[in-house]
């Protein structure tokens, strides 16, 4: 319900602002929008997934004595960063208007740590009904007050201000929901255990901040690379999108470590369901979006934003198939985090960052914002085949159900849609298509495992 309230109110706001600045001020407002979400991970170290994990095993426990040290870690993290993110910033800074970007940006790095906080600790007690309330507050005076000053006065420094001050005030009414509905929090001094929670997190923490790179990072990249503001823009504007389609799993995947945690040990089975049905929503989903958004979106953003915007259409219609692999990704991250196979996790997440890290240096000179997309797809699809053969080899996936069988998917449905608009029109072969996928899901994917062919036989006995 938050993700569905937040992410339609994004897609509003995003559908007025990027009318009201154009494409180089939305450019300007992404670049540092992305700036600071680079480093917003860490502020975290990975201390959210942890904090699920001890929580999800034993509350009272984690009351006592983890959730104060957690506490305490941020805050000096946030500290840190924050002089970090302002510094780096105003370093590579090229002009004024940028260096008062990266300002604004970095106080409000300090209030969204805040909310990013006070929101891992609803979900770590499975009490997101709170998450909803705040979000129910305070997302909608933000994208109001954000579009009338927009409005007004067409200064992209007041808009990026009013976010900071919103998500500073969120993140104060958070961590004041926090200590009231769950756990008085206090901040505790204790370096020697709290510097041995942080090296023990360090790779799971630097693994956080790499995935968050991958989404990210290409702004930035691009920025460092030259490429235009109004080009940034239009880039940017594709990347909201594709984020809004992904949302909702990256969601579902942190909502569900708790309980996963709980049973990594004991039951071992509900990480494979958790893994195989993932693998399925994203083949199935994936698909659906990348037919109808590939053939659908060019002329649709145009109409939506004008033609200032013409490339973020045609972005959008190739960026749109790394969500696939990078719901795959998300999903898979979670299976491995309730394992505490922190490593395996960072490995898998800096080959998806290394690879589109060359991606982009290899490809964006010579295909430009097209080469930025491939860049996207290489990286989140490099990322995904690791997950997959990574619990391949633990023994949570099978080879066939885990790999061979969704690819063949994936494979042929494209393969189809490719060919038949070679003899007939677009909608027709995208309608086909999606049933050929569809046929394929359920004889390939959602057949019965041998394992829950012997349940059923137990029940019938």
């Amino acid at each position: 319900m938050t993700l569905l309230m937040s992410q339609g109110l994004r897609f509003v706001y995003v559908f007025v602002i990027a009318r009201l600045l154009g494409a180089e001020l939305y450019g300007l407002l992404a670049f540092g929008n992305a700036w600071y979400m680079i480093f917003l991970p860490f502020t975290g170290l990975g201390l959210g997934v942890y904090l699920s994990q001890k929580v999800g095993k034993n509350q009272l426990k984690a009351a006592n004595r983890t959730v104060p040290l957690v506490a305490s870690i941020r805050f000096i993290a946030v500290s840190l960063v924050a002089g970090l993110c302002l510094g780096l910033g105003l370093y590579q800074a090229d002009s004024i208007i940028v260096s008062q970007i990266i300002i604004v940006f970095s106080l409000a790095l300090v209030g969204r740590a805040m909310v990013l906080w006070s929101t891992q600790m609803f979900q770590a007690y499975e009490k997101t009904i709170f998450v909803f309330k705040l979000e129910r507050i305070f997302k909608p005076l933000e994208v109001t007050l954000g579009l009338i000053v927009a409005y007004l006065t067409g200064n992209v420094i007041l808009v990026a201000a009013v976010h900071a001050v919103s998500m500073f005030l969120q993140g104060l009414v958070g961590i004041a929901w926090v200590n009231k509905q769950l756990v008085r929090v206090k901040l505790v001094w204790k370096p020697q255990i709290m510097l041995a929670i942080v090296v023990k997190l360090l790779p799971l923490g630097i693994a956080v901040a790499l995935g968050q790179f991958l989404f990210q990072g290409p702004v930035v990249l691009l920025k460092q690379e030259g490429i235009s503001l109004t080009q940034i823009g239009n880039f940017s504007l594709a990347i909201q999108l594709f984020m809004v389609f992904l949302t909702v799993f990256s969601s579902l995947k942190t909502a569900a470590l708790p309980a996963l945690s709980r049973h990594a040990i004991q039951s071992p089975d509900k990480l494979r369901d958790f893994s195989r049905y993932s693998i399925i929503l994203a083949v199935v989903f994936g698909c659906l979006c990348s037919l109808v958004v590939s053939q659908y979106a060019e002329p649709v953003i145009v109409w939506v934003f004008t033609e200032k915007f013409l490339l973020a259409g045609q972005t959008i219609s190739l960026l749109i198939w790394a969500l696939i692999p990078a719901i795959i990704h998300n999903m898979l991250n979670s299976t491995q985090a309730a394992l505490e196979h922190n490593k395996s996790i960072l490995i898998i997440n800096a080959i998806g960052a290394i690879l589109l890290v060359l991606g982009m240096y290899e490809h964006t000179e010579v295909n430009g914002l097209a080469g930025a997309s491939y860049a996207v797809i290489v990286g989140f699809t490099g990322a995904a085949l690791t997950s997959i053969i990574y619990l391949i080899y633990k023994g949570i996936m099978d080879f066939y159900r885990g790999l061979l069988l969704p690819s063949i998917v994936v494979v042929s449905t494209i393969a189809m849609v490719l060919l038949l608009k070679l003899y007939m029109q677009a909608h027709f072969a995208i309608l086909i298509s999606t049933i050929w996928m569809a046929v394929l899901t359920w004889r390939l994917l959602l057949g019965v495992t041998e394992r829950e062919a012997v349940l059923v036989k137990l029940k019938r006995q």
